[in-house]
């Protein structure tokens, strides 16, 4: 940069925000809990013992995976994807400039503290059995297990949202086809019939009701 007594001052740029954020800037939108937003590792990758060293980002990189996303998507898997959706939106600020997110380990190391604190307080003021410790573990494990479901459920409809429309446009297509699909009007019929069908219930539960609470005088 240059001022009035032309110096040239070089200044070094950082950035510095929320996780989520650092996601969407990066075009990782929406895989905040899945992926390192450093390098290519997938959470699974990095929680598991003695893990590789994952490749760190670039932009140069970044650039090149979201290129060939988006020119292949239907045909990459998420793993293949590597977390990468979209273009960075800022291409500026190298990604090793992106400041650790200390809220985040905060918070998680925090949680960790506190769920085992509360763990021993209670193992020091009651007497628990083998048995119990057990169904404890495995209420943890299967803890975990239900949110990495709940992740890969999560990634597996934002990737494949398109493909399930084609493939369910097949489906009803070939329905049509074989005659096995309802047209408009029968499905106007059946709408009709099933609303007269809930119209008639309903009038007798209420008739029901009436007389079941009418006082015996």
């Amino acid at each position: 940069m240059e001022n009035q007594y032309d110096r040239i001052a070089t200044i070094t740029v950082f950035f510095a925000a929320d996780i989520l954020l650092y996601f969407i800037v990066l075009g990782h939108e929406g895989d905040a809990g899945w992926w390192c937003a450093y390098c290519d590792l997938m959470k699974t990758d990095w929680q598991a013992q003695g893990h590789r060293r994952g490749q760190e980002w670039t932009m140069e990189k970044l650039i090149a995976q979201a290129t060939t996303v988006l020119e292949t998507r239907q045909r990459l898997t998420p793993r293949e994807t590597q977390g990468v959706r979209s273009m960075p939106v800022l291409t500026s600020v190298p990604v090793s400039h992106y400041i650790v997110s200390l809220l985040h380990i905060t918070i998680g190391k925090g949680n960790d503290i506190l769920n085992h604190l509360v763990d021993e307080m209670q193992a020091s003021g009651v007497v628990f059995t083998a048995e119990y410790m057990v169904a404890l573990e495995n209420i943890y494990k299967y803890t975990d297990l239900m949110s990495e479901s709940a992740d890969k459920l999560s990634r597996f409809n934002a990737f494949s949202s398109d493909e399930i429309s084609r493939l369910e446009l097949e489906e009803r297509t070939q329905m049509r086809a074989n005659g096995t699909l309802l047209s408009p009007d029968e499905y106007q019929t059946v709408q009709q019939e099933l609303s007269e069908i809930l119209e008639h219930l309903s009038l007798k539960i209420s008739l029901s009701l009436r007389i079941s609470i009418t006082p015996p005088f």
